[in-house]
């Protein structure tokens, strides 16, 4: 690769470098010439991977673990700036950049930037344009929040002619990010311990599309009206290229809409109004349609052709944590999903009643801040589910007001005429679930903090 933009032979420390995209950011660094180190709270999975690229991983945050030679530090965001790496960098003069910031560097190294940004469907969207990419042997890397489940390799460093990242909206990072060609699938009220209203995030947005290059493309879910809101108020040298699941004027299109057994939809997609190219998701769920339609479009203002795109789609198999079957327990086949904002939950339990089973929910509410302020959305989405099994509230960064509470979610279910129950442990709702494993039911994990671990104990 030639690409460097100042960073090839740097030495760069990592601090939380276990998450998805930081692991990502350190195998790319590793990649171009740079020595790489790191920690975690705790070692990850795929220590091997990192070691061996020669990145050193501690399983704890120290001063002493910065090299003597450091020129940069870069930190995700769950650390704060008390972290004793950062004290440590800060006493020394070394360059402490956010995991944002860093990686804002990292993407101009590249030619053709591919940004996907949106309140839910990231993930999938640019792991579906990644998988296009690595199945056509483009020059490409990448960087995304999730596990790519797909039959092609899938090296997050390929060659420097495209860059396909996940553009998060939370704490503004994605404004760190320029674009060539930026999708927007969804806009709504979330990450509300950082985000005031929904003005406040439309403003966002709109500077996330100004970070588009001069002439860039805009690709947007037009069936969404905050969306179509930023998309109005782009800059004249911007093409907004518009997408939708059911208007036949938006530039791409579906049609002949059909559902395997196993709810995975395929259809002929129309570009500027003439049929294209027929596509088949290996991914359930109706809210898949649009999210690929977008990817869709974002590769063909790339340059790709209709085979690679098509081909490629055929090989992504999902997101890890995105309605991802983990196992069948007797009768009951488990799923586990990420879902924790009421559209999300909405879309998931939408897609596993589409296997025409009853659907029990184990949801593990995500933060209290967005608990407290969408309780009254998250209950009436999960309500869609024949049965719901609320466990205690992840609080990832924040501590307990003690004012929410996951029971008053449950009985605001109940309220509504769901069946609902709170369970105080991992361990309780395991053992439910062996009790009713004889009944013929899907069953999904659900939330962003650690109840995968329940899935996780029955699929081992």
């Amino acid at each position: 690769m030639s690409y460097d933009n100042g960073l090839k032979g740097k030495n760069i420390y990592m601090t939380g470098i276990a998450g998805s995209s930081m692991s990502g950011i350190a195998f790319i660094l590793s990649d171009i010439g740079c020595t790489v180190s790191g920690s975690d709270r705790s070692l990850p999975k795929d220590v091997a991977s990192f070691e061996s690229r020669g990145i050193k991983v501690y399983n704890n945050h120290a001063a002493e673990n910065i090299p003597a030679n450091c020129d940069i530090l870069v930190y995700t965001a769950a650390v704060d700036s008390n972290n004793p790496e950062i004290i440590e960098a800060r006493r020394r003069g070394i360059e402490i950049l956010s995991r944002a910031e860093f990686l804002g560097r990292v993407i101009d190294c590249f030619g053709t930037r591919i940004g996907v940004a949106g309140t839910h469907g990231k993930s999938t969207t640019s792991s579906m344009i990644a998988t296009c990419m690595a199945d056509s042997a483009k020059q490409f890397s990448y960087n995304v929040g999730c596990i790519i489940r797909a039959d092609v390799d899938m090296p997050v460093s390929a060659g420097e002619d495209y860059f396909v990242f996940e553009a998060c909206e939370y704490r503004d990072s994605f404004l760190s990010f320029h674009s060539d060609v930026a999708v927007i699938l969804n806009i709504e009220l979330e990450h509300l311990d950082y985000f005031h209203n929904i003005d406040q995030i439309l403003k966002s947005f709109g500077k996330f599309s100004d970070n588009l290059s001069q002439g860039g493309k805009l690709v947007i879910n037009m069936d969404d009206r905050n969306t179509r809101l930023v998309a109005d108020h782009v800059r004249p040298d911007v093409k907004v290229i518009t997408c939708s699941a059911t208007d036949a004027t938006a530039d791409y299109y579906p049609t002949n809409v059909e559902y395997d057994e196993d709810a995975c939809a395929s259809y002929t997609i129309h570009e500027q109004g003439k049929p294209a190219a027929k596509v088949r998701l290996r991914i359930p769920g109706d809210h898949n349609i649009i999210n690929s339609l977008c990817a869709c479009a974002a590769m063909r203002a790339a340059g790709l052709s209709w085979g690679e795109i098509v081909d490629g789609i055929l090989h992504f198999h999902g997101s890890g944590r995105r309605f991802d079957y983990k196992c069948n327990l007797g009768n009951l086949a488990i799923y586990d999903d990420y879902a924790h904002h009421p559209s999300e939950i909405r879309a998931s339990i939408n897609t596993a009643k589409r296997l025409n089973k009853p659907v029990l929910v184990v949801f593990q509410p995500h933060t209290f801040s967005r608990t407290k302020h969408l309780m009254k959305d998250e209950a009436a989405a999960l309500s869609l589910a024949d049965q719901v099994i609320l466990v205690d509230i992840y609080a990832a960064r924040e501590e307990d007001p003690g004012d929410v509470n996951s029971q008053m979610v449950s009985d605001l279910i109940s309220r509504r005429g769901g069946n609902s129950t709170y369970m105080a442990s991992f361990e309780e709702v395991q053992e439910y679930m062996l009790s009713v494993a004889n009944q013929e039911m899907t069953v999904i994990t659900m939330g962003a903090g650690d109840v995968y671990k329940i899935a996780d104990y029955f699929a081992k």
